[in-house]
């Protein structure tokens, strides 16, 4: 069913990328994008976390607003291919535009508001500290670990953040700001991947070709005259925002609607607890699993084995572990003598520095298996 579900979405937005069967292509791809992350975030046991939310919730957004759009197969295949464009020729209407942008300014005006009214923290630059230090003992990010020594830089970097989040919306009201906004944001997705290995570029960044103005669009796109405005049109982005704005306002935590939960977790050094998987390779050497042994997905096994450890939910960690071991590459089948879940924590030492502690909690054995000859 995953694959299934995978595959037609790849269809789908290749035949939207290049304008072919435009619009049912794009209702096929909202569609199938919903099932699959819907079905992940549903079936996942314990949740697969609301990073993920954070991650994939805009997309979901921009393909209905893209599916609805009037004039979306005017640069693609389709306006070859039946000899005509939908609706006038020249005339892209810009409520599809001004819709992504307010939806993309209410996504960040929730994180702004929820760091303002329902996190500590985020002021003094100790809730952002603590998220710096469990990413680094997620991901080894150097960058990361470095920062959350100097509290006062801390602080204004996630000062800068509640503002730049807060105030995003305003490029719906004052185009003349976006260049400012879209610089600002970029930039914090920059830092946030660079010192914790999140990226937000796979499925938020690609929002900010909106504010592109393209070379080739034609004359007049992008601003419909009064006589082409709808009520349905504005009717369309009022609702929009309203289910948006009503889900922050009232913290509304399911997916698609952003969970604005995840920046009211305790993030101070002192609590922050992450489970991430080791290998033993003898009496006394470990290392950490690698990427190609998760399967390209160290961080988010790290997160759903640290939501697990949180509820003590040992069934599933102990299943889990095994699966892993099932799912080992065979083509070392001696170097690991066993797999280990280690539970890491910190603590500041007298001179200021953080260290982190490892506690094992779980360990199960690989069996050996015969090289391949």
């Amino acid at each position: 069913m995953f694959s299934f579900l995978r595959a037609a979405t790849l269809a789908a937005l290749t035949l939207a990328a290049f304008g072919l069967l435009t619009r049912w292509a794009l209702t096929a791809a909202w569609i199938a994008f919903f099932l699959y992350y819907g079905t992940i975030h549903s079936a996942w046991r314990p949740p697969v976390g609301d990073a993920l939310g954070l991650r994939t919730n805009p997309v979901i957004f921009i393909l209905w607003i893209l599916s609805v759009s009037p004039g979306i197969g005017y640069f693609g295949l389709d306006r070859w291919s039946r000899g005509r464009v939908e609706g006038q020729p020249g005339v892209v209407p810009a409520w599809p535009t001004l819709a992504v942008k307010l939806m993309l300014g209410l996504i960040y005006f929730g994180a702004g508001y929820c760091k303002l009214t329902h996190a500590q923290g985020w002021a003094d630059g100790h809730a952002l500290q603590g998220f710096l230090l469990g990413k680094a003992m997620q991901a080894d990010a150097g960058l990361g670990f470095w920062l959350a020594h100097h509290r006062w830089l801390c602080a204004a970097l996630s000062g800068a953040c509640v503002i730049l989040e807060s105030s995003f919306f305003l490029v719906v009201l004052f185009p003349r700001l976006a260049w400012i906004y879209v610089i600002g944001g970029l930039t914090m997705h920059a830092m946030i991947w660079v010192t914790m290995r999140m990226n937000y570029f796979m499925f938020f960044g690609y929002a900010y070709w909106v504010f592109l103005r393209w070379p080739w669009a034609p004359r007049g796109a992008g601003s419909t005259p009064p006589q082409q405005r709808s009520r349905s049109a504005a009717a369309f982005i009022i609702g929009l925002a309203s289910i948006n704005l009503f889900c922050t306002l009232a913290h509304f935590s399911a997916w698609p609607f952003s969970p604005w939960n995840f920046y009211c977790q305790p993030t101070t050094y002192a609590q922050v607890k992450v489970a991430r998987l080791q290998g033993i390779l003898g009496h006394r050497e470990k290392r950490w699993l690698t990427e190609p042994e998760l399967q390209g997905q160290a961080v988010d096994v790290s997160n759903k084995f640290t939501e697990a450890l949180s509820i003590r939910d040992y069934r599933w960690i102990q299943d889990s572990m095994r699966a892993l071991v099932a799912d080992l590459p065979k083509d070392e089948p001696r170097e690991l003598k066993a797999i280990s879940l280690v539970e890491r924590t910190v603590r500041r030492s007298p001179d200021g520095t953080f260290q982190f502690v490892d506690t094992p909690i779980l360990k199960i054995p690989i069996p050996d298996r015969p090289l391949d000859k």
